[in-house]
């Protein structure tokens, strides 16, 4: 018989509708728990696992199996406390998620948590922006990824349900770092281009975490004001890098880090209207 706790991990063959049983991972102590998950990516298969600490992450490859050390995501968010952001221990729990995106794998951590984050083989995973899973409440729940929480990829962008008893659905602009709810807003809503308009409004900084400088690319879809402000993790204004009239197009801009003291830092960038956020690390 099967007992409570075992490990295992099969393969499935649609032409012949049959399922094989694999060797599991060998990644900590205790059973695969609410808030682990899977994906594909590349040419290997990535896993997380909930229900231990710290949050343990491996991938398996199917020509040589799994990963011979399991890699760990990060166990520290940047969490709103209320007055500023706190770093704060976070762990994969009911509600987590992870799908490929094209270039980069993307997961959320459940748990009540509503941070999202990216991760690459070169840069391991870093948090995408502070707090960027949206938070209406409709009246009596509670408006958090959980129980049912999924998300997938669509060439550039990442659609997500939270699960939970709700009926949210959200779609994630990889070029524009933001989340929106197309319309309508239920699951049940057809998904088309014309819900998207404001992905030409685009933000991204390499490499990141930052040692010494970085390359801020930044997007306006139509001519108009932009500003782009760097703020520390206690919500000051540290520098303001652009406020000016720009006409449509694609920029860039240096950013130098050198005079900045190690630690979290947000860059806000707004334009007609447009706003989005980055979370930088300078190391």
């Amino acid at each position: 018989g099967v007992k409570l706790g075992e490990q295992f991990f099969f393969r499935y063959f649609p032409d012949t509708d049959t399922w094989i049983t694999l060797t599991p991972p060998n990644v900590g102590a205790k059973p695969w728990k609410a808030g682990s998950a899977i994906t594909a990516f590349g040419n290997k298969i990535y896993a997380m696992k909930g229900g231990e600490k710290p949050n343990y992450f491996t991938s398996y490859d199917p020509s040589v199996g799994w990963a011979g050390e399991p890699e760990f995501m990060t166990e520290f968010d940047s969490v709103w406390g209320g007055a500023e952001w706190k770093l704060k221990k976070v762990y994969l729990k009911d509600g987590a998620a992870l799908t490929g995106g094209g270039v980069a794998l993307y997961a959320m951590k459940g748990g009540g948590s509503f941070n999202f984050f990216s991760y690459t083989p070169e840069t391991g995973w870093v948090q995408l922006q502070s707090d960027t899973i949206p938070r209406i409440t409709p009246p009596g729940k509670k408006s958090v990824p959980k129980t049912g929480a999924a998300m997938a990829y669509a060439p550039g962008r990442i659609y997500m349900m939270k699960g939970n008893k709700l009926d949210e659905f959200w779609v994630y602009g990889i070029s524009a770092k933001g989340m929106v709810r197309p319309t309508p807003s239920t699951i049940t809503a057809t998904m088309t281009e014309n819900t998207l308009t404001a992905f030409n409004f685009a933000i991204n900084v390499m490499p990141n975490p930052i040692t010494r400088t970085a390359i801020i690319n930044y997007s306006l879809p139509v001519t108009g004001k932009a500003m782009l402000k760097l703020y520390n993790a206690s919500g000051r204004l540290v520098q303001t890098l652009l406020d000016n009239t720009m006409t449509a197009g694609t920029y860039s801009m240096n950013l130098n880090a050198t005079k900045l003291a190690k630690g979290v830092y947000f860059l806000k960038y707004e334009a007609n209207h447009e706003k989005s956020e980055l979370k930088l690390i300078v190391q």
